[in-house]
């Protein structure tokens, strides 16, 4: 295995995954404890299924038997949708009929959930399945389940929403893909990807899912800091340090102006970190205004998140990233408050309006964090989304003037103002972070930082 397939290997983990087969070869799903059923399977592309066999896995019930589940199955069916006949995607049993959990397609032409022999979750009828089904061509279906809401996507179409519950029946010991696990009611197609995540999948990170971007996105941020040390630039000796990412810029100022060494964060050869800045409550960074690091259209916002690992001291306002320099007058800010609160504002400086969410105190003096603030682009507060850590902690949320959208503003992206503290590998994205990305982008920093 190279490099960077350990290294997705290890966020896919922390992104909870928990079981996941691609079907390349007879050998690579043995090893993955399966058992090859009846005959006429093949391996190409996944698993081909001719109707008469299947894979039976040996599976330890807590393995999987988690509160809440993500289910992404990818396949291409080579039966009608309206042929009247049961089609078993997988079967989850201990062997007892009354205590199993099973996806299938159904006789009444249905997409089904059952948890139990008879008890449904989820049954989407025809009618809606088959505007979005493709006949022998490649679908993904994604089930997020949970005990307090059950959401179906094929094909990135949300087609079931229900508050019905979910809950695993009894202590599994073997599931089935292709068939029931009695070997009945078999597929007829391939099934290219069978993945379990133990968590529930939310809208945004569905197409993640789906398109298999959750760790491949986290590779491309618009723009991140290194923070390995800093130089004088030739053209015009200011002090810089070096920017990665897609935005185009490849230097950013020391201090606000690259020339008043007061101002200068130390880097992490002097700091003795591992890839980030020390700030000593006067310094900051400036990265220049550039069209990209405003998130509008013109006409309504767009999504974008910004993450670090952070420390701070709370005795004032500490800002990690702002574009702004009131609450009014600005586009976005990211800090933490006199209580310890993490908060995001949005700003629109024409109407003189903000939205903005705020954690609970959740942050200690000194202490070292992953902080990743998200934000929809929806133009309300629910958009914004603040993690601590990998895990939600926003949940307040307050506003002031009739909000409309953020404006293109000619102020410079601030990084480490009044900041007593530090900012390890800061990064700015022009896309929303989703909540299973946020516990792997966790990882992925904690990993760099030497933290984990």
């Amino acid at each position: 295995m190279i490099i960077g397939e350990q290294n997705a290997a290890f966020e896919l983990q922390a992104a909870k995954l928990l079981f996941k087969e691609e079907f390349r070869s007879q050998d690579d799903v043995e090893r993955g404890r399966a058992t090859l059923v009846g005959s006429g399977t093949t391996f190409l592309d996944g698993l081909v299924l001719n109707g008469s066999g299947n894979l039976l896995y040996a599976v330890a019930g807590p393995h999987v038997l988690q509160a809440a589940v993500t289910i992404v199955i990818e396949f291409t069916p080579t039966f009608a949708l309206d042929d009247g006949v049961d089609h078993y995607f997988c079967e989850f049993d201990d062997g007892a009929n009354a205590n199993r959990t099973l996806i299938y397609k159904s006789t009444a032409n249905a997409l089904a959930i059952n948890a139990g022999a008879t008890t449904s979750v989820v049954a989407v009828v025809y009618a809606t399945l088959a505007p979005v089904w493709l006949s022998n061509q490649k679908n993904t279906l994604v089930l997020s389940l949970s005990s307090g809401a059950t959401n179906v996507w094929l094909n990135g179409t949300l087609i079931s929403s229900s508050a019905t519950s979910f809950a695993w029946k009894n202590f599994l010991t073997r599931f089935s893909i292709g068939s029931r696990c009695a070997g009945t009611s078999r597929f007829s197609g391939t099934i290219h990807r069978f993945e379990i995540y133990g968590v529930a999948a939310t809208s945004v990170d569905e197409p993640h899912l789906r398109l298999r971007t959750l760790i491949s996105a986290l590779d491309q941020p618009l723009i991140t800091l290194p923070g390995i040390s800093s130089y004088k630039r030739t053209a015009d000796s200011k002090w810089v340090t070096a920017a990665r990412g897609r935005a185009g810029i490849t230097e950013v100022l020391m201090g606000t102006d690259g020339l008043t060494a007061a101002q200068f964060p130390l880097v992490a050869q002097q700091a003795e970190l591992a890839r980030g800045f020390k700030f000593d409550g006067g310094d900051t960074i400036t990265v220049a205004d550039a069209p990209q690091f405003t998130f509008s259209n013109g006409s309504a916002d767009l999504p974008f998140s910004l993450s670090g690992i952070f420390s701070t001291d709370i005795a004032a306002y500490r800002y990690f990233f702002q574009k702004s320099t009131s609450a009014t007058n600005g586009e976005y800010r990211f800090y933490c408050d006199t209580q310890g609160r993490l908060n995001v504002s949005i700003i629109d400086a024409t109407a003189v309006a903000y939205l903005y969410r705020y954690s609970n105190a959740v942050v200690r003096t000194g202490e070292q964090f992953v902080g990743i603030a998200t934000y929809s682009g929806s133009g309300v507060v629910t958009g914004i989304k603040i993690y601590k850590k990998g895990v939600r902690v926003d949940a307040n949320s307050s506003f002031s003037g009739t909000y409309v959208r953020m404006r293109d503003t000619s102020l410079a992206l601030l990084l480490g103002t009044s900041l007593i503290g530090n900012a390890i590998l800061p990064a700015v994205w022009n896309f929303e972070i989703s909540p299973m990305q946020a516990l792997a982008l966790t990882a992925r920093l904690e990993r760099y930082a030497g933290l984990s």
